[in-house]
């Protein structure tokens, strides 16, 4: 059983997310799903659009580093389509794979909408209530 277990554990790269975050200078280190099915990695299980550009630029796995870092310095890979380079998502912190963030809120701004985004919030939606209520008594 234990074989079985290392054969399927040898091609997991358990360094290759400190090395994306070093080469990048990520404001954290990415978990292994911006390449892989789960955090476990492992051979076959690469199913992100990321990873598989990687994978088309040569990268196999099993720690190789070097090859990584080739990999990344050579990708001009879209993943999300959002015309944002993977790597430039990379590094401000973002998931290239898609809309969210990989290290806490995401570095790009949230759209203001003046007052509609006010009354959104709890402090916002009270000051419009009592501007209504003002507005009626006047009446």
């Amino acid at each position: 059983m234990s074989a079985v277990w290392w054969m399927l554990t040898a091609a997991a790269s358990p360094g290759y997310p400190a090395d994306v975050d070093d080469a990048l200078g990520m404001p954290c280190t990415p978990a292994c799903t911006i390449c892989h099915a789960s955090n476990a990695g492992g051979s076959g299980t690469v199913v992100e659009p990321f990873g598989i550009a990687l994978e088309e630029l040569g990268l196999t796995g099993g720690s190789q580093t070097d090859t990584l870092l080739a990999a990344l310095d050579a990708t001009t890979a879209d993943s999300d389509g959002d015309g944002v380079p993977d790597v430039d998502e990379l590094a401000a912190g973002d998931d290239p794979n898609g809309p969210d963030a990989l290290c806490g809120a995401s570095s790009t701004p949230t759209p203001q909408y003046g007052c509609l985004d006010q009354a959104r919030s709890p402090a916002g939606a009270w000051a419009l209530v009592v501007g209504i209520l003002a507005l009626r008594r006047r009446r």
